[in-house]
């Protein structure tokens, strides 16, 4: 916990980016402890551009599936990561626990681990989706930030001293978030919504057609009574 003396800056934000998440691989011909196992995968928590986080970031925990020797694996240095085998997907909880002079309590994550090219929803997960599936990697990362509301003066001094990487310009296997990849999405985003707007502008024009009509049908059944 925070020393009793230290006071908490007010109105003060600081957000530090973070990137977790697994990348996988066809074990192939490898021969492993459990013949059922058919991927390796590793599951790690690093910065956005795989700076050194050990400034804020005292250790960090990952709880695997119990089937697993040891399912709870602490790592308390950089890199944060565990690397298995297995045949199955399941949630990993990830647990960041800050340094001691952050006064901080711990933030858990969860993750699904992905082994094959798809998900849930039949999005691909392949590092290069362009390519055939036959063992290639799966990477399935997540970006989020870490926000410190109104941190400790001390701690607060210590997070400006290291000021956050930038999003790298191009995506790399281990790191799909990029500004190429934000400029991607946000052209993504504004196509869709031009779409939108004009099923939107199709079905008030046939909205209005239909309008006409049953006005033209109401005169034409007016007529015939009278």
């Amino acid at each position: 916990m925070a020393h009793k003396t230290q006071k908490r800056i007010k109105g003060l934000a600081i957000a530090r980016p973070i990137i977790y998440g697994n990348v996988a691989a066809p074990l192939g011909d490898e021969k492993v402890l459990v013949p059922e196992h058919t991927h390796r995968w590793t599951v790690s928590l690093r910065g956005v551009n795989n700076e050194d986080i050990s400034y804020y970031v005292r250790k960090v925990v990952f709880k695997l599936h119990e089937t697993y020797p040891q399912p709870t694996r602490t790592v308390d240095k950089p890199p944060y990561e565990v690397t298995e085998t297995g045949w199955g997907e399941f949630e990993i909880a990830i647990k960041m626990y800050f340094q001691t002079i952050s006064g901080e309590k711990p933030v858990t994550l969860f993750h699904h681990l992905r082994l094959h090219p798809t998900d849930a929803l039949g999005n691909p997960t392949l590092v290069d989706p362009t390519k055939p599936p036959i063992n290639q990697p799966v990477a399935a990362y997540h970006y989020d930030e870490i926000v410190f509301n109104e941190p400790v003066e001390h701690f607060a001094q210590v997070l400006l001293e290291n000021r956050s990487s930038e999003l790298p310009a191009k995506s790399t296997l281990s790191n799909p978030y990029s500004l190429q990849a934000e400029q991607d999405e946000l052209a993504r985003l504004e196509k869709v919504n031009q779409q939108v707007e004009q099923t939107i502008e199709e079905y008030r024009e046939r909205m209005a057609t239909a309008t006409k009509q049953h006005s033209q049908l109401k005169q034409e059944i007016a007529a015939l009574e009278a």
